[in-house]
């Protein structure tokens, strides 16, 4: 599809942009860009993150920066769609109506499509753009979103955006076995992405269920050595987390509770860290922390941050995470996370009761 025939579809399905005036006398793109240089998104004053009023504040002058920038965006490549800043600034613009409302994502849908069949990086956007946000839209359903991703696939086979698509597709699906099918796809097509190695280490955990759990490592307080193959008749709670981690800090009230509850009971903690080198302070911060916090179970600081191998090996992308090891040295669950507490009274129930 040509350009024109391109801008045509667009300029049907979009809308005016405010303050650009009747399209019969269009601006040139200098002039258009200079508006969206003036445009410039508002400081962030860190002091105040805690203070919801000033976050709501900000947030909505953002937003409007960036919804301005948007329509810049549309007009700039109405007024000239092979302008050197058009990809950029109109993939800019798909990200922000993919935060809107119905009727935004609906205008991104329709501005997408009319481009997939084009040429060039702004037809590989398109095309990206369109399945994230019809994907969205259907929860991720297979037989609707499917088609979509496989499209961008095939337009760019090697671009790592696939290996996101898929990701979120494999998510969607409650299947374990489709969603493994679309897992060990990524690890097959995408053998040298970044990304794809979390998700080895998602197929991994999927396929370990209920297989003995290896860890052996150099406790970073003590120093002393902690190997999980000689806590067998032990359940033991494997807790990925790191001190620049909010939501992990946030949850250790309760991890300490639960610590102390279970003491004497036949389980044990363990502290998977993911914090910053040690020339970057990450293991002060961590004997810092565990120090002032009195936390009493060992800690494993593995030294890379992300892409400390362990946690790489084991498909760990977010935090914090936790895996539970029944007291055969089984891996039991790697999502333990907001069940924890149940999913240990039970392992302890059941090993109690096999002791009778």
């Amino acid at each position: 599809m040509k350009v024109l025939s391109l801008v045509a579809l667009v300029i049907a399905a979009g809308t005016a942009v405010p303050g650009a005036g009747a399209w019969a006398e269009p601006r040139t793109p200098d002039a258009i860009l200079a508006d969206y240089e003036a445009a410039k998104l508002p400081d962030f004053d860190a002091e105040k993150r805690s203070d919801r009023e000033y976050v709501a504040e900000y947030s909505t002058k953002r937003e409007a920066v960036m919804r301005r920038r948007a329509d810049l965006a549309l007009e700039l490549f109405k007024a000239d769609p092979t302008h050197p800043r058009t990809t950029t600034l109109m993939t800019e613009r798909w990200s922000v109506l993919a935060r809107g409302d119905r009727a935004q994502r609906d205008l991104l849908l329709s501005e997408t499509e009319a481009m997939i069949s084009g040429e060039g990086p702004l037809a590989v956007d398109a095309a990206y753009h369109f399945a994230s946000a019809t994907g969205s839209a259907n929860t991720w359903n297979l037989e609707k979103s499917r088609p979509a991703v496989e499209r961008f696939i095939a337009k760019a086979p090697k671009d790592d955006r696939g290996v996101r698509l898929l990701t979120q597709l494999a998510e969607g699906q409650k299947d374990q076995e489709t969603r493994l099918g679309i897992l060990r796809r990524i690890v097959k097509d995408y053998p040298e992405s970044k990304s794809a190695k979390y998700v080895k280490g998602q197929v991994r955990q999927a396929e370990s269920m209920n297989k003995p759990f290896e860890l052996s490592f150099k406790d970073a307080v003590s120093g002393r050595e902690v190997n999980l193959a000689t806590m067998k008749g032990t359940v033991v709670v494997v807790d990925f987390w790191a001190t620049w981690c909010g939501p992990c800090i946030a949850d250790m009230p309760k991890m300490k509770d639960l610590y102390a509850k279970w003491q004497g009971k036949g389980v044990e903690f363990i502290g998977v860290s993911l914090d910053q080198p040690e020339d970057k302070g990450g293991k002060d911060k961590l004997l810092d922390y565990v120090k002032k916090n009195e936390i009493g179970w060992p800690q494993y600081y593995q030294g890379n941050f992300w892409d400390s191998e362990f946690s790489v090996s084991w498909g760990i992308n977010s935090i914090p995470a936790i895996f539970v090891v029944d007291h055969e040295g089984k891996l039991h669950s790697t999502r333990a996370r907001g069940e924890l507490e149940k999913i240990v009274n039970d392992l302890i129930a059941k090993r109690d009761q096999g002791k009778n």
